[in-house]
């Protein structure tokens, strides 16, 4: 199968930036290498948005997906807020009823369990990378980099491994129950 990997943000878009100086996009960045690694290690062909710490639009992101046939997407992502206060997991689709909704509703309680973080639950909103992609898309929210524990927290890599261990466990989950039943199941091209 092939999986869309977009670490969000990049180059001269640093995403949210933790009260020590914690960048959203190096950590996506990593966690995100290190999800490819764990999900070609299962058979998977994994399809990255970027590689590095560079500018890519999300026009370009989402024709890197669509080019590749993707057969599911993950945008890795770092939730902020005003408040140091907000602490949870949490994931994005563009609406109801379909693939994204069934894989994210197996991660998010995943990931909450492993982390020891609340479940923030599944929400929709179109967000360009999951309207645009022609594969079900998921934008995951890990946590709060705003949140100072957690970006303490999200520096470490036992947690960054703990998160794309329950990530890749999660995807072979679901893709236990609906794998047969994915629309997009294409080659690459």
């Amino acid at each position: 199968m092939i999986i869309g990997i977009d670490p969000g943000h990049g180059g001269i878009d640093p995403g949210a930036v933790g009260p020590c100086g914690t960048r959203e996009a190096d950590v996506v960045l990593t966690i995100s290498m290190r999800l490819a690694k764990a999900l070609e290690s299962q058979g998977h062909t994994v399809v990255l948005t970027r590689w590095d710490d560079e500018s890519v639009s999300l026009r370009d992101r989402v024709q890197i997906l669509n080019e590749a046939g993707c057969s599911l997407v993950l945008s890795i992502h770092i939730n902020a807020f005003d408040s140091p206060d907000p602490d949870y997991i949490s994931a994005w689709i563009c609406g109801w009823g379909g693939e994204a909704e069934k894989l994210a509703v197996v991660l998010t309680p995943e990931l909450a369990a492993a982390t020891g973080w609340p479940d923030g639950g599944v929400r929709v909103k179109g967000f360009y990378i999951l309207r645009k992609t022609e594969a079900p898309a998921v934008l995951l929210e890990l946590g709060f980099i705003s949140n100072p524990e957690q970006e303490r927290q999200l520096t470490q890599t036992c947690v960054q491994n703990n998160i794309v261990q329950t990530i890749a466990k999660g995807l072979t989950q679901y893709l236990s129950i609906c794998g047969d039943q994915l629309p997009f199941t294409t080659e690459l091209k």
